[in-house]
């Protein structure tokens, strides 16, 4: 393998693209040979690839190369997916969103089960001036949440994150271990709860608690069923939150995940809407 410091910046950045996202999909799952062409062609400058390598062994390749080279985000959810064993309770009924969306923050895998749990990551390569930001809302919506971060970075973030936040440190071996076991969040809001929920998802709630939808004009349905499911028992609100979180389309059940190769489960999570 190359040494990072003689490796392009942007080289690095491109190559892990087909790991994740648009890129990973059209050319591992819609086959698209032009762009399994591209690829070849781009990696062929750092990356011995002997000639007709199958499509599955070159992103085994490339794998292999970004995990010693470019540890980002990326590598650290597939070794994260690898290891959710270890961090959730009751992981057979689990469903993994990746990118789960709360408001103005996104935190890398959210978990929903009987609980939320939510693993937000600080690589190698990531900046943190909005961690602070971030955890603060994740401890609003998830009912755990959990900083994972490189072994050198522990210390520093161990003094920064709040006390219910538990943390998680990376090796340079990519091993993961558990540093501080994360407490239950207390103060869960059911304003930010319901602004994740869609409008057929808050409707549904609204149906099972008083039996049928408001009749008041389209502009005052969200104010409307906002009014009627705050005084909703909060407990229960909660757990139908985390219900109708894990039937989306996007939501994946960790019994399907484990069917999936390792190196593409990070893939298949961003892409899973397909």
């Amino acid at each position: 393998m190359s040494n990072i410091e003689h490796i392009n910046n942007s080289y690095l950045q491109n190559i892990t693209k087909y790991l994740d996202g648009k890129n990973y999909y059209e050319t591992f799952i819609q086959n698209d040979k032009e762009k399994l062409a591209e690829l070849k062609k781009r990696v062929k400058k750092y990356i011995d690839i002997p000639l007709n390598t199958s499509k599955d062994s070159i992103l085994n390749y490339i794998y292999a190369f970004v995990s010693e080279n470019y540890r980002n985000d990326i590598v650290f959810k597939i070794e994260l997916l690898e290891n959710l064993e270890l961090f959730i309770d009751r992981i057979t009924d689990a469903f993994i969103v990746n990118e789960f969306k709360t408001g103005r923050c996104v935190t890398d895998i959210a978990i929903f089960n009987g609980k939320s749990i939510s693993f937000e990551i600080k690589s190698d390569l990531d900046r943190a001036s909005n961690l602070n930001t971030q955890l603060n809302q994740f401890s609003k919506v998830f009912d755990k949440n959990y900083l994972i971060t490189n072994e050198e970075r522990v210390c520093k973030f161990s003094k920064q994150i709040s006390e219910n936040c538990g943390l998680i440190s990376v090796d340079s071996n990519l091993n993961f271990e558990l540093v501080k076991e994360a407490k239950t969040n207390e103060n869960l809001s059911f304003d930010l709860l319901f602004k994740i929920l869609r409008k057929d998802e808050y409707l549904d709630l609204v149906v099972k608690y008083f039996g049928e939808i408001p009749n008041v004009p389209n502009t005052r349905i969200y104010s409307e069923c906002f009014r009627m499911l705050s005084g909703v028992d909060f407990n229960e609100f909660r757990g139908d939150f985390i219900e109708k979180m894990k039937k989306r389309s996007y939501s994946v059940s960790f019994n399907e995940l484990t069917g999936i190769d390792k190196i593409k489960r990070q893939g298949y999570l961003a892409n899973s809407k397909f």
